[in-house]
Parts: C-alpha cells; sequence; structure tokens
C-alpha cells in the first residue's frame, strides 16, 4: 500500500463512524489532488498537499472534546499533534511530515499564504465546503476573488458553481 493510501487507511480508522468527516477528507484529497496536478506541481509538493488535504480537519474531535465546538481555530490548534500521532510509523520524509503538520495546523488562516501547496489546500478546501454550506452564487463569487489565486482551481470553482449550463 503507498503512503497516500496509508493515510486514507488510518483517517478512517481514526474517524471510525464519522463518515461526514471522512467524506469531507476525501472530497478535499480529491480536489487537491486535481488543482495539485493542474497547477503542475512536483510530485513531492504533490504528496504533501495530498496527506495534508487527508488530515486538515483531524483535530475537530479533541477540539470538541476540549473546546465544545469544531470551530477551526481549535482544529488547528489541536490538529497538528493528532496528524503527528496519526502519521507516526509512517514511511516519509521528516519535512514532509513537518510542513503538514504546518498545514494542518493553520489551514484557517487566509491572511498569510505564501506557499503554493498552502494555496492549493485552502482552494480545495473551500471547493468543498461550497457545496457542504450550500454557499450561494455571491458567496462563491467573492471567494473567487478573494481567495483563489490558481487558475485550475478558480476554474474548478467556477465550472462546479458558477456555471450556467450545470445548474
Amino acid at each position: 500500500m503507498d503512503l497516500i493510501e496509508q493515510v486514507k487507511s488510518r483517517l478512517i480508522e481514526y474517524d471510525g463512524t464519522d463518515v461526514k468527516r471522512i467524506n469531507h477528507a476525501l472530497k478535499m484529497h480529491s480536489y487537491a489532488r486535481f488543482i495539485a496536478e493542474g497547477e503542475g506541481v512536483a510530485d513531492d509538493v504533490r504528496e504533501t498537499i495530498e496527506i495534508a488535504a487527508l488530515m486538515h480537519n483531524i483535530g475537530v474531535h479533541v477540539a470538541e472534546e476540549k473546546y465544545g465546538s469544531a470551530a477551526g481555530k481549535y482544529q488547528q490548534l489541536e490538529g497538528a499533534a493528532v496528524a503527528k500521532e496519526l502519521l507516526g510509523g509512517l514511511e516519509m520524509d521528516e519535512n514532509t511530515r513537518a510542513r503538514v503538520e504546518y498545514l494542518v495546523a493553520h489551514h484557517h488562516a487566509y491572511s498569510d499564504i505564501t506557499t503554493l501547496d498552502y494555496q492549493i489546500l485552502v482552494e480545495a478546501d473551500f471547493v468543498v465546503n461550497v457545496e457542504e454550506e450550500n454557499l450561494d452564487k455571491s458567496a462563491v463569487k467573492n471567494l473567487l476573488v478573494r481567495v483563489f489565486r490558481t487558475e485550475t482551481g478558480a476554474e474548478l470553482l467556477k465550472t462546479l458553481y458558477l456555471d450556467e449550463k450545470n445548474k
């Protein structure tokens, strides 16, 4: 089993019967991979993005237990430690592991995005959240202007949610 499949397996085992969160992570992974490939990122960066996408909300259960809330700031506070634990023992470069932990701990902070891996992670999360939160077209247009910076991510968002022929 390759590394990404091992991470998926650990995510599913950890989240157990929380099918909603598992499905969110799997959708996030698929969109993140799609955007990364469309942007032509190097294989090692794409792998980091994929792992971070699978792990991005991994702190939610601890956040709910500890703070009584699944708010993004609490997920970020708790997520890196949970990701570190779940990724332990997997054959993974230490730089990749550290970068995944950083992305998990920052994926709800949108004002300081300076790297492509971080940008792709945020865009993929919003692509999933638009559907899951049933955002209206004005909110989607706002996201397109304020958040999306990659050509692939922007086109994906427009195709899925703003293209009239898809409605």
